[in-house]
């Protein structure tokens, strides 16, 4: 739950008990992002500490909630770190039940967080369909590389993937300015979930449900519409989040015991350069029995192997 308000966390973890869900809970106060012209350790000082020591005694003994959510973008900044630390530690000492994570949106922040945080597990977030005039080869190769060092950086912790799933356009004054993100197709979603498998995430996020267009001061917003339009109605990625979740549900047990046992270069020998089929060859942790994992680099079409 993204920016969500803890007042009302009780009745979001009985509609998810309904549903047999477990909730992150990412709102209240957080470190960072914080508004320009903030510092984020004065903010988290101030503001932060003292909220998750009054609020997490509260959610204990809750089963439904999983982890607390305490920052977001975390710049590349060891003092901002270790200031996050500070806050993880507090919700260890509070909370010993629900530890508090902390979400990456930059690779350099991430190799420099993992030493200090020491978390249970590292998210990574990135917007890989950006309209930036990037080509959709190198935009695959990108992703695929950026994936792979986030999962070196994060060893032996899991690695928590969050592709987008939205679309961006930002706006001045009312006045649409520019289209910043497109909305990925279901085969481009469904690609970016199986090439974040294939480079050894063990958890996969989408960013995000609803809509969002906070409207600053100076008249700039960011109109970001997600799974669900402002309307309610859902897209065709809502559906095709719900395919995925199928088709991962009944291989989750066997995903989370696979490691990989190639390296992921373009010299690999289970890469086939003529195809648009990538590979990577997987041991299982209990029985070494290895597993081929294949995944059709194609937005467009279907592959036969």
């Amino acid at each position: 739950l993204k920016a969500v308000e803890y007042r009302l966390l009780p009745e979001w973890f009985a509609a998810a008990r309904r549903h047999n869900l477990r909730v992150i809970a990412h709102g209240g106060e957080t470190i960072c992002p914080v508004p320009e012209g903030i510092d984020p350790i004065t903010h988290s000082q101030q503001l932060v500490r003292p909220f998750y020591q009054e609020q997490c005694p509260r959610f204990t003994d809750d089963p439904t909630l999983l982890a607390y959510v305490v920052a977001e973008e975390v710049p590349i900044s060891e003092t901002v770190l270790q200031e996050v630390r500070a806050v993880t530690d507090i919700i260890g000492t509070a909370d010993p039940r629900h530890p508090g994570l902390v979400e990456s949106h930059w690779l350099d922040a991430l190799e420099l967080g993992m030493p200090i945080l020491n978390p249970p597990v590292a998210i990574f977030g990135y917007n890989v369909f950006r309209l930036d005039g990037v080509s959709d080869t190198e935009k695959k190769r990108f992703f695929s590389q950026l994936v792979e060092h986030c999962y070196q950086a994060a060893r032996p912790r899991a690695l928590w993937a969050q592709p987008a799933a939205s679309m961006l356009d930002i706006f001045q004054d009312g006045v649409f300015q520019s289209a910043d993100s497109a909305r990925p197709t279901p085969e481009q979603l469904r690609w970016a979930v199986w090439a974040a498998l294939l480079h050894g995430a063990k958890g996969i996020g989408f960013f995000l449900y609803n809509w969002f267009y906070p409207i600053e001061p100076t008249g700039y917003y960011e109109h970001l519409t997600g799974l669900v339009g402002a309307d309610g109605r859902t897209t065709l990625l809502y559906e095709q989040v719900g395919i995925i979740g199928n088709q991962l549900r009944g291989l989750s047990d066997l995903l989370l015991q696979l490691d990989p046992l190639t390296l992921l270069a373009d010299e690999d020998p289970y890469w086939d350069s003529t195809t648009p089929l990538r590979a990577r060859l997987f041991v299982h942790r209990e029985t070494s029995d290895k597993y081929l994992m294949v995944v059709n680099y194609d937005w467009v079409y279907m592959h036969i192997l």
